[in-house]
């Protein structure tokens, strides 16, 4: 586990397409408008241009491991990388590939779609690009990094959901439907968007779709700070939530035939989204509260994310690169992991291994600290507005935390266990509850119940990160569904995290 202090200052929109790439706009199925047409509000936007000009179509974007934006040149064949004071580097990829989206990957890299060349593309933040075929007519579209350490794909024409590793083996799964946009959920599984409705697909590739009241070109699509999914109708000029549990909800956006595209989770606990007709940026809260601001005008605008300065960037289509100021509400501090911001009171979940980081965005200095008294993570020193203090989680738990300068900037952060069935067995799970081991001072502790229903110590005061449970385990009472949860706790203090959310297997 590990802490950082730095001072300084993460959604997707896919194109409709055949069965090849290159085109950017299809048809717009115009609809029956339900709101009158309102006047967008001024939003502070700053474009940057980008050294291939206009003909570049600047696409998807996403925030990297290194702090900068990194963006695909869809007709220039590049891929790009922008500082947050505006700073533009660009790396050629094999010509004709066509980049359109790009996604932070685990390993640290970025990740692309290459529609036209049937590839994924990966490079290194010092440039470096390497690219991996994929079968024919396949059209990679959307991207993202899955809860597995994997990059996670969608195939327009291949009509499949794709995985990678960070070596480059793929493996494909078959939905039998056209498939545009992808993002990880805070259930641990994959949420896309296809020509039939929102899908969802397990680590282990099981897929389950959910139609929409609305059938109308989903498009892009996001994990919002409430813990359900959002995503675009374009076609129908609407956005729409979904819950881990397959429940829609479909908001109207403020402009008839607007057609929505790319969403992110922005800093402010909003859901901020690209308008192209006209050229709009929007936000919507999670209980469906639209406001638009408009855009400068003339462009085609295309991807947004959330940048670590506390904005939103975009692509414009144009040739540029915009930074979109965020008008912050009063808050002290907002958290984030890589892509997806949370602000205090809800509840991130991260993966073992990821960093959370905090950023300040209000005058005066704040610090973290934690909250359950055993002292795993601190910034010690104040942090000045518009510094960040990130800590990796490597082990399961329930963190609690707060800022020492505002006593309700709080809130708690989820990291969960691992459990699988150990491969070609049936009675054997792993469970993992730590990506490392504890620090100096730090065990870990697991509970388990069976199907007796109460949760019972299985293991404490571990120092390992993983274990095996089975026949001849303290408490294996023989086929039935297990459960496990586990927790960090200093010894010297007695003080733990609380218990992790359960995971569970079934054992033969």
């Amino acid at each position: 586990m590990r802490s950082r202090i730095s001072v300084g200052r993460s959604g997707r929109p896919r194109s409709r397409h055949g069965a090849r790439a290159g085109v950017l706009l299809a048809n717009v199925g115009l609809i029956l408008a339900l709101l009158p047409a309102v006047d967008a509000q001024a939003l502070t936007v700053q474009e940057f241009p980008v050294p291939a000009g206009a003909t570049a179509v600047t696409y998807g974007i996403a925030l990297g491991s290194d702090g900068n934006l990194w963006f695909t040149e869809a007709s220039a064949d590049n891929i790009g990388r922008i500082t947050t004071t505006g700073s533009v580097t660009e790396f050629p990829i094999t010509f004709g590939a066509y980049a359109s989206d790009i996604t932070a990957g685990a390993d640290g890299n970025l990740w692309f779609t290459e529609q036209s060349l049937d590839q994924i593309g990966r490079i290194t933040t010092t440039g470096t690009v390497t690219e991996f075929p994929l079968a024919q007519y396949s059209a990679p579209q959307g991207i993202t990094a899955g809860p597995d350490g994997n990059v996670w794909f969608t195939e327009l024409a291949g009509e499949s959901i794709g995985r990678i590793t960070p070596k480059g083996k793929v493996k494909l799964f078959p939905i039998g439907t056209d498939a545009y946009d992808i993002t990880t959920g805070s259930d641990g599984n994959l949420w896309f968007t296809s020509g039939d409705g929102v899908g969802r697909i397990t680590p282990s590739g099981t897929v389950t779709e959910f139609p929409v009241p609305t059938p109308s070109f989903e498009l892009g699509i996001t994990a919002g700070p409430d813990g359900d999914l959002w995503f675009t109708e374009s076609d129908g000029s609407n956005i729409g939530r979904i819950t881990t549990a397959g429940a829609v909800t479909e908001f109207p956006t403020l402009t008839p035939h607007s057609y929505p595209v790319g969403i992110a989770a922005g800093p402010d606990g909003n859901l901020w989204f690209i308008e192209r007709s006209p050229a709009n940026i929007a936000t919507s809260t999670t209980s469906g509260t639209i406001t638009e601001y408009a855009a400068p005008p003339g462009n085609f605008l295309s991807d947004i994310t959330a940048g670590p300065d506390g904005n939103m960037w975009y692509t414009d289509g144009g040739g540029h690169v915009d930074e979109a100021t965020v008008p912050h509400p009063d808050l002290s501090v907002v958290s984030y992991i890589p892509n997806r911001f949370f602000i205090p009171n809800v509840t991130p979940l991260a993966q073992q291994g990821d960093e959370v980081r905090w950023l300040f965005l209000n005058p005066g200095t704040h610090g973290i600290q934690d909250a359950t008294g055993m002292d795993l993570f601190s910034s010690r020193l104040p942090v000045p507005i518009g510094g960040t203090y990130g800590y990796s989680f490597d082990a399961a738990g329930i963190y609690r935390y707060r800022d020492s300068s505002k006593a309700t900037a709080k809130g708690e952060i989820h990291v969960p266990i691992g459990v699988t069935l150990l491969p070609g067995s049936l009675d054997h799970a792993e469970v993992v509850f730590a990506s490392a081991p504890p620090p100096a001072g730090f065990v870990y502790d697991v509970q388990v119940m069976g199907p007796a229903g109460r949760f019972m110590t299985w293991l404490k005061g571990v120092t390992v990160s993983s274990s095996v449970f089975g026949p001849g385990s303290p408490h294996d009472v023989g086929p039935g569904v297990y459960s496990f949860r586990a927790r960090i706790r200093n010894v010297g203090n007695g003080k733990a995290s609380s218990y992790s959310d359960p995971g569970s297997v079934t054992l033969a």
